[in-house]
């Protein structure tokens, strides 16, 4: 019998879901999981959306920006596309909603969706970039102390390692475009469109407003835990929003259900029993986080979908 290999990753995703849900919601005391919700501030929940919001916008803008060496692109075809993406992230197992956003954004701006897949990779390879720089700097006004020691070590080192292959890859990037070229088959026609992508970054004309575009965007997120924990009235929150923008980066890494569903979670408690904040306070201020910015992206992602007119049956063949 023939082994589906996007089978046993949806599997694994859902069991590794499985576990951490129960670890997020065994052994709470449910008056006081109440008792905190019903205590939420409005005021800074609802900060907290309109930020997941503008953090996709600004991604939209920088879409732009990677996309002028393709052509001219209007950011509000972006913004929806991007969005419609991470509604797909959501609820579509193994980061679907890439693909996704490739699709919808291609409908809204009659542009081949396949053309523009590279640029949401190369848009990620940013990203990763970005989040390194971005706790480097913050590190230096917010002292993470021993909790993270690791990052100290592994932020320039990443960094060390980046610089030296984007030297030797923009030396060699147009013989790996020769090799990809030459051979005709699915898997490496998209490697070639990566390649593609990638070798955009080198012409890009204002990659400064890009890096702080990204920057920006990790700024959203992290000031998104700030706006969750406020909601909450913890204590310290701008150092706990630090240390949660690092954990749950590296948790939703992890194989899970759609939505990051309990990775998320489980590492929202056990990044808040670091400052002595218990399980029964810590389950309802990681279920409400998940939804800051999962609600208002599922409600602009619906609209937008629907706007787009493409039948779910139209993307799985694509």
């Amino acid at each position: 019998m023939k082994i589906n290999k996007k089978s046993i990753q949806i599997t694994l995703g859902i069991l590794i879901s499985g576990i951490a849900l129960y670890y997020t919601f065994s052994g709470i005391d449910w008056q006081i999981f109440l008792s905190e919700l019903k205590q939420i501030k409005l005021f800074w929940y609802i900060s907290g959306c309109f930020l997941a919001i503008l953090a996709i916008f600004i991604r939209a803008i920088r879409w732009k920006l990677l996309l002028k060496p393709m052509g001219s692109f209007k950011i509000i075809p972006l913004f929806k596309g991007a969005v419609v993406g991470f509604f797909g992230n959501y609820v579509l197992p193994i980061r679907m909603g890439e693909i996704l956003r490739a699709y919808i954004t291609g409908k809204f701006t009659n542009y081949s969706g396949t053309k523009l897949f590279p640029t949401i990779v190369v848009e990620r390879f940013i990203d990763m970039i970005a989040f390194f720089v971005f706790i480097l700097i913050t590190s230096i006004f917010v002292p993470f102390g021993n909790q993270l020691n690791f990052l100290k070590i592994i932020i320039p080192t990443f960094i060390g390692v980046l610089f030296l292959v984007s030297i030797i890859y923009y030396k060699y990037k147009e013989k790996i475009q020769e090799h990809f070229d030459s051979k005709d088959n699915i898997f490496h026609n998209f490697l070639s469109k990566l390649n593609i992508g990638f070798s955009s970054l080198f012409k890009v004309k204002n990659p400064l407003s890009i890096f702080i575009l990204s920057l920006l965007i990790w700024l959203c997120y992290g000031g998104l835990f700030y706006f969750g924990l406020m909601a909450f009235s913890v204590a310290s929150a701008v150092k706990i929003a630090l240390f949660l923008l690092v954990t749950t980066t590296f948790a939703i890494s992890i194989p899970a259900a759609p939505g990051y569903v309990g990775t998320y979670h489980s590492a929202v408690i056990i990044t808040l029993s670091m400052f002595g904040i218990e399980k029964s306070v810590s389950s309802p201020i990681s279920v409400m986080l998940h939804l800051i910015g999962l609600i208002p992206i599922a409600i602009l992602g619906i609209i937008f979908y629907l706007e787009s007119h493409i039948k779910y049956k139209e993307i799985k063949e694509q």
